[in-house]
């Protein structure tokens, strides 16, 4: 009896429930879009000068024209019948919005006139076709051309022989991690990761590392990277080497006291008490030419302030893209690379002096890294063009003030930044 009565039950509570779920399956949906204006969007975009796409987007008109063309495969949407998708123009210009103000989703929502989780997924899918699309093109290594146009304008413009790059850290801050946030509680007192890279002489990054907590020192940051193994096998830099006092000194990337003195590393001497003038020379050379990456970074942070992880890959992406474009005139083309190639075989050789390792005359002090660093001071103080008794009669610079100073250089780089965040944020 019993159970006969909870069965019946049990097939009246399914019956119920399949009518339920058949009353909700069949009703029809009221609203597929919630109404909102962009006639925001359209009024700027047809108004807007250079200037005026430059100050907002951080780019001209023609560079985010030929942008969206490029992205085009990857964001087309298809038409239906139920509503129109969003222009390829409108998904990149959210995106360059997000990462240029740090803006909230809802802000920009109100602006495009778009809703809040489309604006989050746009900027994901934007971000996607970046490194999709323009990684591999703009975010490369060098290539034997590209090599040597590198290392003319370090010695063109800092006079500093054999470069092929400059590196250094940033800390991108992020929200504390569930997990072990106190590997990423930096120095500065915020949680971050870090971003290693690479630039050339125009402030273009060639290689880039990130994501180890901010905690990790600048070595061990290296040391944790693929281009420590590519370095390491020589597999990476062209092997060129060019002759100082009869030691061969391979091509070399320029990094801060904070990294290890190696064969392809070259680091400044040790500033104390009692150092001789021609390694005051030498430092001060090698911190004018490694200021290109600081300079990177500066503009970086400057166009393009939220980065993390991905985003952080398509800002450094989209900061070479307009680089290229910038340093070319206008909108970048896919020639140019080719030509310019082209006229560098006809016009520039191997830099002076340059010779393949398989010819080198003396390479045994060559490969301690304290040797190629020993005979650089003096072949940097003759290509500066002075003289010995002026190199002793001159006033050095004293080097506390030189690292005063460039600690107060740094403060006030990190303190602009923070500036920039507390007025986009309160906006």
């Amino acid at each position: 009896m019993f159970q006969q009565q909870e069965r019946l039950m049990q097939r009246q509570v399914y019956n119920t429930v399949r009518l339920i779920s058949l009353r909700r399956r069949h009703r029809a949906r009221r609203i597929w879009v919630i109404p909102r204006s962009q006639d925001w969007w359209h009024l700027l975009i047809n108004n807007w000068t250079d200037r005026e796409f430059l100050f907002n987007l951080r780019m001209r008109r023609g560079t985010f024209q030929y942008l969206c063309g490029m992205l085009r495969p990857l964001l087309t949407r298809q038409h239906t019948r139920y509503r129109r998708p969003l222009s390829v123009e409108i998904r990149v210009a959210v995106c360059l919005w997000r990462l240029a103000t740090n803006l909230e989703y809802r802000s920009i929502s109100h602006l495009f006139g778009v809703g809040i989780s489309t604006c989050c997924l746009i900027t994901q899918e934007v971000i996607t076709a970046i490194n999709t699309i323009l990684k591999p093109m703009y975010l490369k290594i060098p290539s034997p051309a590209d090599f040597k146009t590198i290392i003319q304008a370090f010695r063109d413009k800092w006079r500093f022989p054999q470069v092929a790059g400059a590196i250094d850290g940033t800390h991108i801050p992020i929200k504390a991690p569930r997990d072990t946030p106190a590997d990423y509680y930096n120095r500065k007192g915020q949680y971050s990761v870090i971003l290693q890279a690479v630039v050339h002489h125009n402030m273009k990054f060639w290689d880039v590392n990130i994501g180890q907590p901010g905690r990790v020192h600048d070595a061990r940051v290296l040391a944790l990277s693929s281009l420590f193994d590519r370095m390491q096998r020589n597999s990476l830099l062209p092997p060129w080497t060019e002759c100082f006092e009869d030691v061969n000194v391979p091509l070399v990337i320029l990094g801060d006291a904070a990294y290890p003195l190696l064969p392809w590393l070259m680091k400044p001497f040790p500033e104390s008490r009692g150092v001789p003038p021609d390694q005051i020379n030498f430092n001060h050379r090698l911190s004018q030419a490694r200021m290109v990456v600081e300079r990177a970074f500066g503009q970086l942070k400057d166009s393009h302030i939220s980065l993390v992880s991905q985003v952080t890959s398509a800002c450094c992406v989209l900061h070479n893209f307009y680089t290229s474009s910038s340093s070319s005139g206008g909108t970048p083309r896919r020639s140019q690379a080719s030509r310019e190639t082209s006229s560098l075989q006809r016009v520039l050789g191997l830099p002076r002096g340059l010779l393949p390792v398989g010819h080198a005359r003396n390479t045994s002090p060559g490969r301690r890294p304290g040797g190629i660093r020993n005979r650089c001071p003096s072949h940097l103080s003759w290509h500066c063009g002075l003289g010995g008794s002026q190199r002793q009669g001159a006033r050095q610079p004293d080097p506390r003030t030189q690292s005063l100073h460039s600690f107060i250089a740094e403060e006030i780089v990190f303190f602009r930044i923070n500036i920039v965040n507390f007025f986009f944020f309160l906006y």
